[in-house]
């Protein structure tokens, strides 16, 4: 059989694409990088971790602020070592402004910070022509195509959802975090960050705490014009003057608790809203991280 001429991480995306160059452009001119590029250096430019005192007790303060990595084993790698150092009085974990990125990524990291196993998200397709020739044609979307013909007798709109990955596989032998943790999000919290903050809320890992009353409700894949004509050269051409566009691909849907309730549009609501004070603004997030140690405590 061909090999696969698309690699997966082109195919697993749910990102923000415009949110995500602004955060590039501002890496650029306010914290550029000191040398050479690597891939660990790639990783802390999306991760920073620290540990703040509020209170007189000690909590770990990861903030994550992009899921856009080209792998999602050493991104969780990266996150199991952060979260080993964090303190026993909790792991504070913020996503506030992260515009997506890689899914798997996201759903491994969301793997190392639970001490059991997590369930995903899944996936569903319209069940169109177009998706069913997609199906067929691309070795990654095949287990769609049975759902996608029998809705010509079931009348559903959506196909059967299956999950994108499976995250115990990519962090088997990774440690796992075992103590408590809160997650932070607000409305820029979007696409893979979404999928995140699903889980976490889901699975169980610990209460969220938003800035605004709901994530930015990004539940799909994120697939280019260029991506889709590779599966596609019948039904779609080439644009001219080198135009192209983007399109949301598989609806994601929820689980555990909140089986079938789709991400997009609805986004995840909070458990705790904490409006952003000025000293939050002008300063250092003061009140706000008070906010999540007393979630903690």
């Amino acid at each position: 059989r061909a090999q696969d001429p698309v690699p997966t991480l082109a195919t697993s995306l749910g990102i923000d694409v415009g949110s995500e160059a602004a955060r590039q452009v501002k890496r650029a001119l306010f914290a550029p990088p000191r040398a050479r590029r690597s891939a660990a250096r790639a990783l802390r430019s999306v991760l920073h971790y620290r540990t703040v005192r509020v209170r007189g007790r000690s909590y770990g303060y990861l903030r994550i602020y992009s899921f856009n990595v080209s792998g999602a084993r050493p991104f969780a790698e990266q996150v199991a070592r952060i979260a080993a150092r964090a303190p026993a009085g909790g792991l504070i974990v913020d996503i506030r402004g992260n515009p997506g990125g890689h899914v798997p990524a996201a759903e491994s990291a969301l793997q190392v910070l639970s001490p059991h196993p997590v369930t995903p998200v899944s996936f569903s397709l319209s069940t169109t022509r177009a998706a069913l020739a997609l199906a067929r044609a691309n070795p990654g979307f095949r287990v769609w195509t049975h759902s996608i013909r029998a809705a010509v007798e079931t009348g559903e709109v959506y196909s059967q959802a299956f999950p994108l990955t499976d995250p115990e596989a990519v962090t088997s032998g990774l440690a796992r975090h075992t103590g408590p943790k809160v997650l932070i999000t607000d409305a820029l919290s979007y696409s893979a960050a979404d999928v995140f903050a699903a889980g976490f809320q889901d699975n169980g890992l610990g209460p969220v705490l938003g800035t605004a009353r709901r994530t930015g409700a990004g539940g799909a894949n994120v697939w280019t014009h260029e991506l889709l004509r590779v599966w596609l050269p019948e039904i779609l051409g080439e644009l001219p003057r080198g135009a192209g566009f983007r399109v949301a691909l598989r609806r994601a849907t929820r689980a555990r608790g909140n089986v079938d309730v789709p991400l997009e549009d609805l986004g995840v609501e909070a458990d705790e809203l904490h409006r952003l004070t000025e000293r939050d603004v002008t300063g250092h997030n003061q009140d706000l991280l008070a906010a999540a140690a007393a979630l903690l405590a």
